[in-house]
């Protein structure tokens, strides 16, 4: 008995160490897989996104995916690398995105489109400060607004604007020191909250599955001559096309589907309003023209908004917005409100962004 129960230990032992081999094995070739693939661009900036910085500049156009680190990273190094002055900027998320240089009506102006997805008043800021430590400030700054910025409670992952977090600090120590930027840009000095997560994705079954996807699309950043790929092309002007295969799609009937709880949760008051303002008067006081750009909701999520006490802070935002524009004689281009402009659900891709002729109705006339 003791014989067998001693082979039977040695069996357990060996199939234990087997087991556990192979168990690390396997956590490692994860973990060296997401690292190296890593479509999101969490763990590193990609190799060649000077070069594409470069190519915009010099008028090409790329395709395929940017992660968001990496998209901070291109306002960088376009902005670094440019030669001259920018006439007109636009900053925003991807509702932004679809504005571009030939919607703007003034001649061969000097047009760039820097949104970043799922952009927070941060990001404005650090991106007026690449400006400002470059020396050179654009004559007139579009700013493209989303009413979950001044949602304190959004579930958005919005430390992605850190990547510029030095160029944020520059711009908050010109700010009132009474203001709440200059209370954030405390918090941006501490260690970055979260570094732990970061690297939790490397065995993240879902960011594994993102990069497997990402691999078998074949997405790599490269120079295309046409639009007409199925990947995202980012124009010379940094604005950005849809896939080919999604690009004409539409989202005709939506009914009362609403707005996700991650951009509106808890949303019950306006926050980040300091910060906010302080950006518009430090661009008045340093002579740019300030325009804010209301992009549309699709028409039925709009009316399900004004309906559902949960999304009234929609209403809330605009009217803030039209009341601050007024009182520092800032142009207000668009509105929430869809009906203000007759579009309808043709116009639309998905709830809350719009084909590329929403921004080119909205830009006419603009001088």
């Amino acid at each position: 008995m003791a014989t067998d129960s001693g082979y039977s230990y040695g069996s357990y032992k060996r199939w234990l160490k087997r087991f556990l081999a192979i168990f690390l094995f396997l956590l490692l070739a994860t973990a060296l897989f997401n690292f190296q693939t890593d479509s999101a661009g969490i763990f590193r900036p990609n190799k060649g996104l000077r070069g594409v910085a470069l190519d915009l500049i010099n008028g090409n156009m790329i395709a395929g995916y940017i992660g968001r680190d990496d998209e901070r990273e291109l306002q960088r190094l376009i902005v670094e690398n440019y030669p001259g002055r920018r006439d007109i900027i636009a900053i925003g998320s991807s509702r932004t995105m679809l504005l571009r240089k030939k919607f703007i009506q003034e001649g061969n102006v000097d047009f760039f489109n820097h949104f970043v997805s799922g952009a927070v008043i941060e990001d404005y800021v650090a991106i007026i400060g690449l400006y400002k430590r470059k020396g050179v400030l654009p004559g007139t700054v579009i700013i493209g607004i989303d009413p979950w910025i001044f949602n304190a409670n959004n579930k958005l992952a919005t430390d992605f604007w850190r990547a510029l977090e030095s160029y944020y600090g520059d711009m908050v120590a010109e700010f009132p020191k009474r203001s709440r930027g200059t209370k954030l840009v405390g918090n941006a000095a501490k260690p970055k909250a979260g570094v732990m997560s970061k690297y939790e994705q490397l065995i993240n079954l879902e960011y594994t599955l993102q990069n497997c996807q990402y691999l078998k699309k074949g997405k790599r950043l490269y120079v295309t001559s046409t639009v007409d790929v199925d990947d995202t092309v980012r124009e010379p002007d940094g604005s950005l096309h849809f896939p080919a295969s999604t690009r004409l799609a539409t989202m005709a009937e939506v009914g009362s589907r609403g707005l996700g709880d991650i951009i509106y949760s808890d949303f019950n008051s306006l926050s980040h309003t300091e910060l906010f303002e302080d950006l518009l008067h430090y661009l008045i006081a340093h002579g740019v023209r300030v325009v804010l750009l209301l992009p549309p909701y699709h028409p039925d999520v709009y009316r399900a908004s004004q309906k559902d006490p949960k999304y009234r802070m929609t209403l809330e935002v605009e009217r803030y917005l039209r009341e601050t524009a007024r009182a520092n004689n800032i142009t207000v281009i668009g509105s929430f409100d869809p009906g203000k402009y007759g579009f309808t659900a043709e116009d639309f891709v998905d709830e809350i962004h719009g084909h590329e002729t929403v921004m080119r109705r909205l830009f006419e006339g603009f001088r």
